[in-house]
């Protein structure tokens, strides 16, 4: 868990976390990095071939990553494994399910925090470009697969969360019927 200086407490939290279990280890830098710096700052921290990311505020459906592993070994040459989502509000309520009408094409919806990558393809493209914060997915979806394929999982691995804290979002009210 890399803590990129949060003022909500979720330091601590990983902190308390990491004394029940041994496997999480937590990091926090000398100053904020913002989205590009953090995420490479956690990347560099992974010790495995296999790089899972996710934001705190998310919920993972509990066979995220044994189907992201699934997928890896029917397409063994994928360089990333991403997944549909659904979005949640801030109470966690359901907001907008996933479509999986809308997988293909030139834009698939990866969600940003359902990927698993290939450590080995993310630092022979560079990781996270400087000066790409808040397209910085986009920019590693497009460089990431020059090295290998990408493969989608068509199903929601994730919920993601739509709160006041996602900058495309701060001042949107959104309002969707289910």
């Amino acid at each position: 868990i890399y803590d990129d200086h949060s003022t909500d407490g979720s330091y601590d939290t990983a902190l308390a976390w990491a004394e029940r279990d041994s496997r999480i280890s937590v990091a926090r830098g000398e100053r904020r990095l913002g989205p590009t710096g953090s995420s490479n700052a956690a990347a560099a921290m992974a010790k495995t071939a296999l790089v899972a990311r996710m934001d705190a505020d998310d919920v993972l459906a509990p066979d995220r990553l044994e189907a992201q592993l699934n997928a890896l070994q029917q397409y063994p040459d994928a360089v990333l494994i991403g997944s549909t989502f659904d979005m949640i509000d801030a109470n966690g309520r359901l907001m907008l399910r996933a479509s999986s009408g809308r997988v293909g094409g030139d834009h698939p919806p990866i969600a940003h925090p359902s990927i698993l990558y290939r450590r080995e393809a993310f630092e022979a493209i560079g990781g996270y470009r400087q000066n790409t914060d808040y397209f910085e997915d986009r920019d590693l979806y497009l460089r990431i697969a020059s090295y290998g394929p990408i493969v989608v999982v068509n199903r929601p691995l994730i919920h993601v969360r739509f709160a006041g804290q996602h900058a495309l979002f701060n001042n949107l009210e959104l309002r969707i019927k289910l």
